[in-house]
């Protein structure tokens, strides 16, 4: 199917509701904070941020003996 057979279907950016668009004074996410990226304004479910890569560098540890 070409792309323009697609049936587009508006929804809240914020909450991710098809009932109502982001500019409603009622949307619940309006005045939260994401829990995945810390930003007001939109739940962490619909959050368009990306993943953050946590890495844990190790270094080992080792004991260094002096002879006199």
């Amino acid at each position: 199917k070409k792309a323009s057979d697609k049936v587009q279907q508006r929804h809240c950016f914020r909450c991710g509701s098809e009932k109502h668009l982001a500019n409603d004074k009622n949307c619940p996410a309006a005045k939260v904070k994401c829990d995945k990226c810390s930003k007001n304004g939109h739940f962490a479910r619909v959050c368009k941020s990306a993943v953050a890569v946590v890495r844990e560098v190790i270094v080992p540890e080792f004991t260094v003996l002096y002879v006199d």
